[in-house]
């Protein structure tokens, strides 16, 4: 019955990581760039309330949303965090930076359609 078990968290693992290869860091970059210069009312509308603001002066103000997943496997515990900030100036998108283990999204370049089925 172990071995069953471990073929189970082998095959588990294996799924996990295929899936987490069809996100790139590059990926995300691609989506983060598509909202350079986009009014920053829309990106709240779409992106939500963000998880902690931070306004410099009349002109520039920061929008941070932090996205974290737990993950327990066989008494392991995985946490995932991306948190994106995107520089705001004079309410439009003026720049974007990232941190975390989990910044990733689907390379279109690479996977084309198969970005749909992930």
């Amino acid at each position: 019955m172990s071995s069953f078990i471990s073929s189970k968290n082998i095959f588990l693992i294996s799924s996990l990581l295929f899936i987490s290869n069809c996100a790139t860091s590059a990926g995300y970059d691609r989506i983060l760039n598509t909202w350079m210069d986009s009014d920053k009312r829309n990106l709240i509308e779409t992106w939500g309330v963000p998880t902690s603001t931070y306004k410099l002066d009349n002109h520039v103000e920061y929008l941070s949303y932090l996205r974290t997943s737990v993950y327990s496997i066989d008494g392991n515990v995985y946490n995932w965090k991306c948190e994106t900030t995107f520089t705001i100036e004079d309410d439009k998108v003026a720049a974007w930076k990232y941190t975390g283990n989990n910044c990733e999204a689907c390379n279109e370049d690479f996977w084309g359609p198969l970005c749909n089925i992930f």
